[in-house]
């Protein structure tokens, strides 16, 4: 996988991982909109 920034954590959802890759503010945001982190596990690197 390609990282722009080597030493930032880079998050992928397991069910969208088409070279979209969530940084935790992304994943803050999907958290407020009610999506639960036990329903979308998440690799990080």
């Amino acid at each position: 996988m390609l990282v722009e920034n080597p030493n930032k954590r880079i998050e992928c959802l397991q069910t969208d991982c088409r070279g979209k890759y969530m940084s935790k503010e992304f994943w803050n945001y999907y958290k407020q909109q009610g999506i639960r982190k036990e329903l979308i596990p998440i690799y990080s690197l």
